[in-house]
């Protein structure tokens, strides 16, 4: 299941009215996830659902988003990887492909992960009332 940062982001989206899918590994975190009102998936299953996604958040610090996962997620799907270095996304891949993916870094969990997480929550609101307007 997801970290401090990553739960953070997802109550907050959720809260905000997102549909918010979290991957999870151990059956005991699936049932956390669906009390919390969020759509678990589980990791394994991952890549078939990424066509529904507008933006994923990567915390897992191991590639998640390689080369054959990227191929399906939508060219207007934003990645922001906030895990630590070196990520879990194939930027170059990503760039290639034409999808706009950023590496944050592990700042939010090294200084201060209830804060950051905040501060992402922000940006991605911004970002999705900005897509909204476009249209997307």
């Amino acid at each position: 299941m997801a970290g401090r940062t990553g739960q953070t982001i997802a109550r907050d989206l959720k809260a905000l009215g997102a549909h918010v899918t979290v991957t999870f590994r151990k059956k005991k975190d699936e049932a956390r996830l669906f009390e919390m009102g969020l759509t678990p998936i589980h990791i394994d299953l991952m890549v078939e659902d990424l066509q529904h996604y507008d933006v994923i958040v990567n915390t897992v610090p191991a590639m998640v988003l390689d080369e054959e996962a990227l191929n399906y997620v939508p060219k207007d799907c934003y990645i922001i990887d906030v895990s630590s270095k070196p990520g879990g996304v194939d930027f170059d891949y990503a760039k290639q492909i034409g999808i706009q993916a950023e590496l944050a870094g592990s700042l939010p969990s090294i200084v201060a992960p209830k804060t950051a997480a905040y501060y992402l929550f922000r940006f991605l609101t911004n970002y999705i009332a900005t897509a909204d307007k476009k249209g997307r």
